[in-house]
């Protein structure tokens, strides 16, 4: 029997339920709190896409996964801390990173489905998120020189 009568689908009383939600939360802000940590003492630069995930994706429950992942609380401690130690954190536009080639420049349209990045001009083959990350950290680097 649970709390007051009332017995979760878990078969835990709500507060169980409430101090287990409560830890698993916690334990995702400690995951948070380390890796930002460490992207601060490993880098001097960082750069983070600038995404507002309410405006993101066409679903409902694409926005939701994205606020789940807490990324701009994620981007916020990882600034703090940079700020702290002295570091820089940039926030680029996210426009065309999955689509554009990082070695030549050219836009090659491509569904999500599609993870593998190919360019028809240059013909690199690269995955898709590591072309992305190439073309963040150039946008990042090339917003230093202004």
């Amino acid at each position: 029997m649970g709390y007051k009568g009332f017995t979760c689908f878990s078969g835990f009383s709500p507060t169980a339920d409430i101090r287990t939600n409560l830890l698993f939360k916690w334990g995702r802000g400690i995951r948070k709190i380390k890796e930002s940590r460490k992207l601060v003492d490993r880098y001097q630069v960082i750069v983070f896409e600038d995404l507002a995930p309410m405006e993101m994706g066409k679903s409902r429950g694409m926005r939701k996964s994205i606020l789940d992942v807490a990324w701009t609380q994620f981007i916020s401690m990882t600034v703090a801390k940079a700020e702290e130690a002295g570091r820089r954190v940039i926030l680029v536009n996210p426009k065309n990173t999955t689509k554009m080639c990082s070695t030549c420049g050219k836009v090659v349209p491509k569904k999500l489905s599609v993870r593998v990045h190919t360019c028809p001009v240059c013909g690199l083959v690269m995955d898709r998120d590591e072309n992305a990350a190439l073309n963040i950290l150039q946008r990042g680097l090339l917003s230093l020189r202004l």
